[in-house]
């Protein structure tokens, strides 16, 4: 089966971290996929991440980066889960 995907998709470290800045805001969420051109994790859910809100993002021991919020989807009344796409 052929993947549309550009870059493969990988679980990151065990219970590594996704940090979030926006806004004077901070959040943590458990990472669940990592790739080369982004990432994506769950979070408590809150009214602050939504889709095409740009971030500054740390995930485990990777350097501080700027990302897009490029997709979010309710996991249960309690959490979010978001896809963030790497801007540099």
């Amino acid at each position: 089966m052929k993947s549309d995907r550009k870059h493969i998709r990988f679980e990151p470290d065990n219970n590594a971290l996704i940090h979030i800045h926006v806004n004077d805001q901070n959040f943590t969420g458990l990472a669940l996929t990592e790739a080369y051109k982004g990432c994506s994790g769950v979070f408590i859910l809150n009214d602050v991440l939504k889709s095409d809100l740009e971030v500054s993002l740390k995930i485990g021991d990777i350097q501080i980066k700027r990302a897009i919020i490029r997709w979010t989807k309710m996991v249960n009344d309690k959490l979010l889960e978001a896809g963030f796409e790497y801007l540099d």
